[in-house]
């Protein structure tokens, strides 16, 4: 069950708080051959939606409703946890070497995140990025699986991804491309070993970022994602 006791920061959270309030490790994206920062995204699907994005857009990803039509998703409560949260799923459009096929990883890889966030399974998440240049994301996914394992649950936490696929742009590393994102993602509060974290950064909505991602040959793997100096 969620117990309440009083709030605490875990270490790997209060990381990355900081990250994304422009301090400690975060620098400005590096140059690209068309990176613009004040290019407006495109609107993002539901932040646990796992439905693929219209088949008549040419670059960018878009869908209002779940691919399970047959379920209703109802986000976690303080009484009881999410219920019903689309499953993640990589489409065919993710493994493109295209700006539509950046724009379909990236949000594979938020609904996987929120798939993390709401059940506690995170393996195809951890699929999504290189744990080697994305050290929070995996700390995070071990704090949600060991809430899971501790048979409790999160509360918020979803994160939200909006990719400008017009920005969409080759970077100096062979293989490593660049696209501008809109980032935010909800307060979240949690209970390990009885301890009850709440984790929130203010203004965490629509904050300007850039995702790097390696394209493999078959995939794409989130390498980084980078928030302007405040």
């Amino acid at each position: 069950m969620f117990r309440s006791t009083a709030p605490k920061i875990i270490p790997a959270f209060a990381a990355f708080a900081l990250l994304i309030s422009g301090c400690g490790v975060l620098t400005s994206p590096p140059a690209s051959t068309e990176t613009n920062a004040e290019e407006t995204p495109v609107t993002s699907a539901s932040p646990t939606s796992s439905s693929p994005p219209s088949s008549t857009a040419a670059t960018e990803p878009t869908g209002n409703t779940s691919h399970h039509e047959d379920s209703v998703y109802t986000p976690a409560t303080n009484k009881a946890p999410a219920l019903n949260p689309p499953k993640p799923k990589i489409y065919d459009e993710s493994t493109e070497l295209t700006a539509r096929g950046l724009s379909y990883a990236t949000m594979d890889w938020m609904v996987s995140h929120n798939y993390a966030v709401t059940t506690g399974d995170s393996a195809v998440a951890r699929a999504a990025i290189d744990s080697k240049t994305l050290p929070a994301f995996v700390e995070m996914y071990d704090t949600y699986d060991e809430v899971y394992r501790q048979d409790s649950w999160i509360v918020g936490g979803i994160m939200y991804l909006e990719p400008a696929p017009k920005s969409f742009a080759e970077t100096e590393r062979p293989g490593v491309y660049s696209m501008n994102v809109r980032y935010g993602r909800e307060c979240g509060s949690w209970t390990i070993d009885h301890t009850e974290t709440y984790e929130c950064t203010e203004g965490s909505r629509g904050i300007p970022a850039t995702i790097f991602a390696r394209f493999t040959g078959e995939r794409w793997i989130i390498e980084d994602l980078l928030f302007a100096p405040a």
